[in-house]
């Protein structure tokens, strides 16, 4: 498992908590703080070009306080 997260804060509470150690991605501009499907994939991309995830592997993002759930493919 790879968590990411755009908040330091919450990376923070992911290891305390949990003991895993996510990837902090720089947070998005604009859109009013909200996360976007084009900032996930490119972040998917950064993690693909970064030799963290595989082509053709499976990534589930979890997001948002809605607690929104996607099954994406690199």
């Amino acid at each position: 498992a790879l968590p990411i997260s755009f908040s330091e804060h919450v990376a923070n509470s992911l290891t305390m908590n949990y003991g895993i150690y996510p990837v902090v991605m720089p947070k998005p501009n604009g859109h009013n703080g909200q996360v976007r499907s084009e900032d996930i994939k490119r972040t998917i991309e950064h993690l693909a070009d970064k030799k963290l995830l595989k082509k053709g592997s499976h990534v589930l993002v979890v997001h948002g306080n809605s607690n929104a759930l996607r099954i994406m493919t690199v």
